[in-house]
Parts: C-alpha cells; sequence; structure tokens
C-alpha cells in the first residue's frame, strides 16, 4: 500500500476499479481509472467490456469528452440519468 490506496497487484481488479469509483463520487474517466490502477486505457475498456453486470459507461462525460464508467446498479442507473439532465439542462447556448 502507498498513499493509503492498495495497490491493483494486491487486489483483484474489480475492486481496485470499485475502489476508485468510490473515492471519486461513484463516477470515475477511463484515464483516471488507468492511472489509479497503473493499466492503460485499452486494458481497462476491455476490462469494463467484459464485466458489464458490474461496471457499465455513464451517459454523461468527462471534461475532455471522454468516457466516465460507473457501477451497473438500479439506483446509479436512475442518479445516472438525473445527472445527464441536469447537465443537459444546465449547459448555456
Amino acid at each position: 500500500m502507498s498513499n493509503g490506496k492498495p495497490s491493483v497487484t494486491s487486489l483483484p481488479l474489480d475492486m481496485a476499479v470499485s475502489g476508485v469509483l468510490s473515492r471519486n463520487s461513484g463516477y470515475a474517466s477511463l484515464s483516471s481509472v488507468a492511472k489509479e490502477t497503473g493499466l492503460n486505457v485499452e486494458e481497462l475498456r476491455a476490462f469494463f467490456s467484459t464485466h458489464a453486470q458490474k461496471f457499465r459507461k455513464s451517459l454523461i462525460r468527462g471534461q475532455n469528452g471522454e468516457e466516465v464508467y460507473l457501477l451497473n446498479t438500479p439506483m446509479s442507473r436512475l442518479a445516472d440519468l438525473w445527472k445527464a439532465f441536469r447537465d443537459l439542462n444546465a449547459k448555456k447556448y
């Protein structure tokens, strides 16, 4: 352990990714998960696609338009829809 965060090698990947999401209010961009887990973006993208029962891509995008992921639960789906709706309506045109 370093900086109070468990390393990827000390935990299964799904637990490490879940930890990143938990520390980031349930949402994390693909690049931030890659940075915190030490894996590259393509490995993580493949991981997320094969673990769709636990993780899913958010309807919202990161500041640079990048993919954002969250835990796949019924409540997270509803919260994600609400956040996307609020973000869309809050934009100034």
